[in-house]
């Protein structure tokens, strides 16, 4: 209850590029918690060229990280987006847990799934 406010104050007195040279000059492995816009302005990100867009079904294009792995003979794919909550819950219990679609229904009703 004391510590974190004096934490918030004290590192809102500085801008995070200040707190991460002055982290890195002791050794300190850090790093800044960056916005979506932050990662995709990041040189590195641009240079690799990194940032994608998918079709989302419920924010029309969506901007994400693709993947680093750059293979000549085999380029990495995107088929599909990143699922909506809960896109695959009854695919994984009944596939993979082999749960019955009668429980499924009961945790739908219950309003658990």
């Amino acid at each position: 209850d004391v510590l974190i406010p004096l934490m918030r104050a004290a590192t809102a007195a500085k801008p995070t590029t200040a707190w991460v040279a002055a982290l890195e000059r002791v050794g300190v492995p850090c790093g800044p918690v960056n916005t979506l816009a932050e990662v995709f302005d990041d040189p590195h990100v641009k240079a690799r060229e990194l940032k994608i867009a998918m079709p989302h079904p419920l924010s029309g294009q969506v901007a994400l990280v693709g993947n680093p792995m750059r293979l000549s003979e085999s380029p990495v794919q995107y088929r599909v987006a990143p699922p909506v909550l809960g896109q695959h819950t009854a695919e994984v219990l009944s596939g993979l847990l082999d749960m019955p679609a009668t429980q499924l229904a009961e945790l739908a009703a219950q309003g658990v799934i």
